[in-house]
């Protein structure tokens, strides 16, 4: 039997049926709609789809998971419902595992291939479990082993395409690595000259390439470079769809890069990707959850992130941020705020 949207979405925030129920019940009594009681047994009808909950009830539902009034009364239940986890319960549900963070990749790779997301997904109770398995994470210094050495230096040009048996095979090799790091710092490199528009699509097919390695490699030892390759490429990815004007799937972009970097033990990229995540919702005109998303990223790096040479918001690792703010013929943002 499938399961019910709500359940998803009850689940993508950690909440157990009493838990959400007492959430539930609160919010409803916050917003006006009077007392309700806060019973397990309802969330559970609900989720069974025997009952339906009265529309003051998912009126509360969508607020507690910032979707909009209009939404509950447009599509009806439990459509809303639907539309709400398509964009969050994906990518926020996954475990902050190695496998967790490949899949992770792989959703992230999807993005720009199909209908753009409509909402950001980190608000309300989704930001704050995120932040807390975020924390966990960057605690236990990631899930997958240190490379214990570096691959050879790389050669000045590197080449366009893998070598061959990239991904074909259950082994990640050196020449993989040197290929794939080759290639982000090159895409890196070019950021800062080469417009959102050109660059995005390569990113975007490094991305996938990325994860498909990851998934078919089992070798162990290549798994903390090849996720933090990954992860800056994920950041990339962000940082040129924001200048494509798309913050929403750039949030989406950033997130795949936290998780990747933290699940390879890359706490200070992984704590700049967090920052792209609250830069993103700035963007968007969204700052409920900036305060969390910047304080916590903060919290776990050696030295405050500097400011652009514009002073108006810092510099990401792998991300020319004075190149968003001063390439305005290729439509990319010129404002933003100072995280203080």
């Amino acid at each position: 039997m499938a399961k019910h949207p709500l359940a998803s979405l009850r689940e993508s925030i950690g909440a157990s049926h009493p838990s959400y129920a007492r959430l539930l019940a609160d919010t409803h009594e916050k917003l006006g709609y009077g007392h309700m009681a806060a019973r397990r047994e309802k969330v559970s009808r609900w989720e069974s789809g025997r009952t339906v909950p009265e529309l003051t009830a998912q009126l509360a539902i969508a607020h507690l998971h910032r979707v909009p009034a209009r939404e509950v009364t447009r599509l009806g239940w439990p459509a809303w419902v639907e539309s709400a986890t398509e964009d969050t319960t994906g990518l926020l549900a996954l475990p902050w595992t190695r496998a967790g963070a490949t899949d992770a990749l792989h959703e992230g790779s999807r993005l720009g291939s199909g209908a753009a997301p409509r909402r950001l997904a980190l608000t309300g109770p989704f930001a704050r479990t995120f932040v807390e398995q975020w924390r966990a994470t960057v605690a236990d210094g990631g899930s997958v082993p240190a490379r214990k050495e570096r691959p050879p230096v790389l050669p000045a040009s590197p080449p366009s395409s893998p070598p061959t048996g990239a991904g074909s095979g259950r082994h990640a090799g050196t020449d993989s690595l040197n290929w794939a790091r080759a290639r982000v710092e090159s895409l890196e490199t070019m950021a800062g000259t080469v417009g959102p528009d050109i660059l995005y699509p390569a990113a975007r097919s490094d991305l996938s390439l990325l994860a498909t390695v990851l998934s078919a490699a089992d070798d162990r030892a290549s798994d903390t470079e090849l996720l933090s390759l990954a992860a800056r490429t994920a950041s990339l990815c962000a940082g040129l769809t924001i200048g494509l004007g798309d913050s929403v799937t750039a949030e989406r972009y950033y997130l795949v890069a936290a998780r990747t970097a933290a699940v390879a033990g890359q706490r200070e990229l992984s704590a700049a990707c967090l920052r792209g995540v609250a830069y993103s919702h700035l963007l968007k005109g969204e700052s409920s959850e900036v305060v969390l998303l910047v304080d916590t990223a903060l919290s776990v790096v050696s030295t405050r992130p500097s400011l652009s040479t514009s002073g108006k918001f810092p510099t990401l690792p792998f991300l020319p941020v004075e190149a968003l703010v001063e390439r305005p013929q290729y439509g990319w943002p010129k404002g933003g705020e100072r995280y203080a």
